[in-house]
């Protein structure tokens, strides 16, 4: 079921600021639970309204039709970059490949136990996070959420640490 909140500044002075830094004023967020929620098609409209760049930080990027959707959005020229979790790159079911031959920059991070976050950010405005994987059966099967937050500043901050890791990944080869 989607639902759509419009977040105000009183919940963040309520605790939700970012340490040292001021309080996000606003944000529209929706909300999408699986199986069967809808949130793969959130996360499809979102790439296909892509404009710019996507960044993508995925422990796991194993499902068909998302990868497919962001190698056609590098095809209409939009920048798609990729930054998965090294060992998880490495499995079967990983399209890390598929993203790569499609002409995606796809990097790696080895560098932590586990590089296990969940997030696109798009345009430097949205960003998708929760705890859905990119997987099929993240849809299908598991009990998972997915959040898409529209505000510049969020993004900013998403992109900055997603860059931070960026900086020690490497880049995957074709």
């Amino acid at each position: 079921m989607r639902q759509t909140l419009v977040l105000l500044s009183v919940l963040f002075a309520a605790g939700l600021s970012f340490a040292s830094e001021p309080a996000v004023t606003t944000v529209e967020a929706q909300v999408w639970f699986s199986p069967a929620g809808g949130a793969r098609d959130a996360i499809l409209e979102s790439i296909e309204g892509a404009q710019k760049e996507i960044l993508v930080g995925a422990s796991k990027l194993e499902d068909e039709i998302v990868a497919d959707a962001l190698v056609k959005a590098k095809g209409r020229g939009v920048a798609v970059s990729v930054l998965m979790d090294k060992k998880k790159s490495r499995y079967k079911k990983s399209l890390r490949n598929r993203l790569v031959k499609g002409g995606i920059s796809v990097y790696t991070d080895g560098e932590h136990f586990l590089y296990h976050n969940k997030v696109m950010i798009i345009d430097r405005s949205v960003v998708l996070t929760g705890s859905f994987n990119f997987k099929a059966d993240a849809e299908t099967s598991n009990a998972e959420n997915l959040l898409r937050l529209r505000s510049p500043e969020l993004a900013r901050k998403y992109a900055e640490d997603w860059q931070k890791h960026r900086e020690h990944a490497t880049k995957v080869q074709r």
